[in-house]
């Protein structure tokens, strides 16, 4: 476990000294919240006093003693409270204070709280004086209640928000645990319980044997945990009839058994990305148990998370839910009833589409072309500050309540997939894919405006970058460069962009590289390194080394699909961020996001799947009636026009698409690579769907 360099003063001052010296040395204080001087500030007073706050998580467990705000002067008085941000019960309040002038203000806590490390607490600040203001920064998760003066209330209903964080902190100091231990050296290289294993150049390779195996063990070992070791979700029924992933966005990273963290329900970005990352190991294994278990989830999600036909946004899906709702009507904590994410709709409409594709069942083929539907009826022209779909709405009433967003590449897909079959309103559809194209490049792909809050974080204006919308982007390009003529351009400026913001910018200690691996943070508001991240970028570098030939990029996947790879256990089991354990590890992230890059890298570098084994590595479309036979392989390709990518024991005497010869070479054609140890690495490229065999 990681340990900031505080706590590795006081360990190491606790073998010296003993606890009865420790004390006298714990002056320091440990702090939640944000301490930062502020770039602008927010007001405390319209037509009436408010009740602010900005959410701050413990990185560590704290007696807190007082709470530190940064405000303005004024003539009446401030106050300051601590609330859980699960059930929104009063922990603690200061005494009234005043402030003499600009500045930090003292409030010292009536009696002292303590704040448990990896738990998220609301830090409110109230004035009754009019001119008060309190010091921000952008980025981040505040909520507001209009409350006149006077008693603090409990439980607090804090309403709306914007994406500001205040100058505004818990202090206090801690000891460490009686039993606890001096930190780990360096030199001992553990990483998430995995000693490092180095080559000769002192890099990082995986920590599985046999090395060549490792990725394909990574993707194997997070499918079997799936399938054999998560636990009912708590009850009663009938949450209980289904596993913990249906309703949790994910489980606490510290404790042993797997239990729900208890934040929300993320149901937009875990059907998309667990939907992909099935429909490739499908692809890749034969395995289709994958499939049957997302296809559950997307079942449930209809009939449980999708808009009535009434609604200004009709029969559109819910992408976020309170924890542990079996009805999904949105995670009310940072949003309203009814509010859904406009970008991670249009993903979960890719998805149905695509589901539709694999099982020929038209329901989800109806679902798939509802979402066409609104994102069409809803389409307007972006601009600096309002993109081409509003980010978040209330589906009931069709109230915009954020504007911008840059995440859109799988609403793009799935208008231009339903445009490619002809099914729906087509020419609605490729007028709305036409505006996505004109303000992506126009837009985000001019000004690095890459910003989304994710699921939960309550994003309101164009600031909170995210490398989330910005790797979509460019992973879409690498299927689709007829999207960007200046793709060749884009994709290494914006490599080097997320490896300035996301890289080199580091938060909490956490460090920019390991053993030569390139460690990569997931947003403005939560920048911690995280395994899912850092395996978007390698995939992107792999993709990026394949077109443009440039060894540099081809280093900086390998390392950093290494280093990925110490995110599970022998049994699959993920630890999203292995430097701050505090950080709940996210079904999504983990489970879906993180493993389905892996077939991006193989696509590019097929020396990189298991040697002696037939795969089909990745393939942009859908691929069904996969089948694997010694000397042949089988699939059907839904898409008519498609490219697979295939590693085989085997150079083919003939490959056909519905048993007519495809030619080697050629754009309707196959062509092979000699890896060596009598393994190919095979592109496939059709213009037509059907069946395609390869056999010895």
């Amino acid at each position: 476990m990681r340990q900031s360099l505080r706590a590795a003063v006081l360990l190491m001052l606790w073998s010296v000294f003993g606890p009865g010296r420790l004390a006298v040395c714990a002056a320091e204080p440990t702090l939640v919240g944000h301490r930062a001087e502020g770039t602008s500030t927010d007001t405390l007073w319209n037509q009436g006093a408010w009740i602010n706050a900005s959410a701050a998580e413990a990185t560590e467990d704290l007696s807190a003693t007082r709470l530190y705000a940064k405000v303005t002067a004024v003539a009446g008085w401030y106050k300051a409270a601590i609330y859980a941000v699960a059930g929104g019960g009063l922990l603690a309040q200061t005494a009234a204070a005043r402030a003499p002038a600009d500045g930090w203000l003292e409030l010292a806590l009536a009696t002292p709280v303590a704040l448990k490390a990896g738990q998220r607490y609301w830090l409110a600040i109230w004035s009754d004086d009019a001119s008060a203001k309190v010091f921000c920064d952008q980025g981040g998760l505040t909520r507001w209640l209009r409350r006149d003066w006077g008693e603090w209330p409990n439980p607090v209903a804090l309403v709306e928000g914007g994406a500001v964080t205040y100058c505004l902190y818990a202090a206090g100091a801690t000891l460490p645990p009686a039993d606890a231990q001096p930190p780990v050296k360096p030199s001992e290289r553990i990483l998430a319980g995995h000693t490092v294993q180095l080559d000769a150049q002192g890099k990082i390779i995986p920590w599985d044997t046999p090395v060549a195996k490792a990725y394909d063990q990574f993707l194997r070992r997070r499918w079997q945990f799936i399938k054999t070791k998560v636990p009912p979700a708590p009850g009663p029924a009938p949450r209980s009839d289904y596993p913990q992933y249906f309703f949790y966005d994910g489980y606490t990273t510290k404790d042993l058994d797997i239990r729900p963290d208890n934040w929300m329900n993320d149901v937009g970005e875990k059907i998309p990305n667990w939907f992909e990352s099935a429909r490739l190991y499908y692809a890749y294994t034969g395995d289709a148990e994958p499939l049957a278990i997302v296809r559950r989830m997307i079942d449930y999600s209809l009939d449980h998370g999708t808009s009535p036909a009434g609604f200004a946004w009709p029969r559109f899906p819910y992408t976020t839910t309170n924890y542990g709702d079996t009805e999904f009507r949105g995670f009310h904590g940072p949003f309203a009833l009814h509010e859904t994410h406009t970008d991670h709709a249009g993903d979960m409409g890719l998805s149905y589409y695509r589901l539709y594709q694999l099982t020929g069942d038209a329901r989800y083929l109806r679902a798939a072309l509802a979402v066409a539907d609104a994102l069409a009826a809803h389409v307007r022209t972006g601009s600096e500050t309002e993109s081409v779909w509003p980010y978040r709405v209330r589906m009931d009433t069709g109230q915009i309540t954020a504007q911008y967003c840059a995440n859109w590449a799988g609403a793009v897909g799935l208008l231009e997939a339903l445009v490619a079959a002809g099914q729906g309103n087509t020419a609605a559809y490729v007028a709305a894919r036409d505006k996505a194209r004109e303000f992506v490049l126009r837009f985000p792909m001019a000004n690095g405006r890459w910003v989304d809050g994710h699921t939960d974080n309550a994003v309101t204006g164009n600031s909170n970058r995210s490398n989330m919308s910005k790797s979509n982007t460019m992973l879409y390009l690498f299927d689709h460069p007829e999207f960007d003529p200046d793709w060749r351009t884009h994709i290494p400026r914006y490599l080097k962009w997320t490896e300035d913001l996301f890289v080199t910018r580091t938060n909490d200690g956490e460090p920019a590289t390991s053993f030569g691996a390139n460690v990569v943070g997931e947003q403005d508001g939560f920048n911690y390194k995280m395994d899912y991240q850092t395996a978007r970028y390698a995939a992107e570098c792999a993709r990026w080394y394949r077109a443009s030939g440039d060894e540099s990029y081809r280093e900086k996947a390998y390392r950093s699909l290494n280093w990925v790879t110490y995110c599970s256990d022998a049994e699959g089991r993920a630890t999203e961020s292995p430097y701050s354990l505090h950080i709940a590890t996210w079904w999504s992230d983990c489970y879906g996001e993180c493993p389905r890059m892996f077939y991006h890298a193989f696509a590019a570098m097929p020396e990189w799947a298991p040697p002696g084994e037939d795969h089909i590595l990745y393939s942009a479309g859908v691929l069904a009636d996969v089948a694997y036979a010694p000397g042949e392989v089988r699939y059907t390709a839904r898409d008519a026009v498609g490219t697979e990518y295939l590693r085989l024991t085997f150079l083919p005497a003939t490959v056909t698409l519905d048993g007519a010869p495809l030619q080697r070479s050629g754009t309707d054609g196959w062509q092979a690579r000699d890896l060596g140890g009598g393994d190919y690495a095979l592109t496939v490229r059709h213009a037509r769907a059907g069946q395609v065999r390869l056999a010895r």
